[in-house]
């Protein structure tokens, strides 16, 4: 355990085996991290570095709070909990005001209640297709209730 920092729920070993597989595409968001509090200047540099996926700085809270993040994951916990229908729900804003910083910390958060939350990579291989109809089926079969995926889409990327 890391002095000061959160830990998401352990998702069952049984859940996890099932989507290794699929890392190419999709990483399970959780709080593993072997960066100390202390190393500050380095959970800095992960910090601000949007395409890449270290939960380290996350993990010791050193992101801005922002009121929106705890509404999204509320909102989103409600609709993974079963409580809502099944939806999607997009961020859009313009270039650097912080949406990759905001879904990293509502992915963590989430992964924090429990929830099966994947982090998708962008994957430019020719078999995309049938990777993806592939991790969904291991999710259709690891899940036991909702799982939220987040995709990064920069606009260079297309919609």
């Amino acid at each position: 355990m890391i002095p000061n920092a959160i830990s998401p729920q352990p998702l069952a070993i049984a859940a996890q085996e099932p989507l290794r597989a699929y890392s190419d595409i999709a990483l399970l968001v959780g709080a593993s991290t072997a960066v100390k509090k202390e190393e500050r200047q380095q959970l800095f540099e992960m910090l601000f570095a949007p395409t890449s996926v270290h939960w380290a700085p996350f993990v010791h809270r050193l992101d801005l709070e922002r009121t929106l993040a705890g509404e999204v994951v509320d909102e989103l916990d409600r609709h993974l909990s079963g409580e809502l229908p099944g939806s999607v729900a997009v961020l859009q804003g313009a270039a650097a005001t912080g949406k990759t910083v905001l879904l990293k910390r509502v992915a963590l958060d989430l992964a924090c209640k429990g929830h099966l939350v994947l982090w998708i990579r962008p994957y430019f291989y020719p078999d995309v297709s049938a990777r993806i109809d592939q991790l969904f089926k291991a999710l259709a079969k690891a899940a036991r209730r909702g799982v939220c995926l987040v995709k990064m889409t920069p606009t260079h990327w297309g919609a």
